[in-house]
């Protein structure tokens, strides 16, 4: 079944604000993922947060940490290196080069 979207962003994208970004972004793959698993229903939050990324160093520390948290605060695993498709692991392998 093809997957249409009824809005259209008119412009370029530095024309269109984040959130009307985001909204597209957000909207078309939880439609797209909800059909794959024939699932109705919100699949994101409803808000996104941004920040500013003030450079390598604060990314690795922080954002990266931060996502690879998140399947052990929902509860899928106690640690983040037990995550199947974490990056904790390639990190270690690349640390021990």
């Amino acid at each position: 079944m093809p997957i249409k979207e009824k809005r259209d962003l008119k412009g370029t994208l530095s024309e269109v604000s984040e959130s009307d970004l985001m909204k597209l972004i957000k909207g078309y793959s939880a439609r797209a993922i909800n059909i794959m698993r024939d699932m109705e229903g919100p699949l994101w939050q409803a808000r996104f947060h941004r920040s500013i990324i003030t450079g390598e160093r604060f990314f690795f520390e922080q954002k990266i940490k931060y996502i690879e948290e998140n399947p052990v605060r929902a509860g899928l695993c106690l640690r983040p290196e037990d995550w199947p498709w974490s990056s904790v692991r390639y990190q270690e392998i690349m640390k021990k080069r």
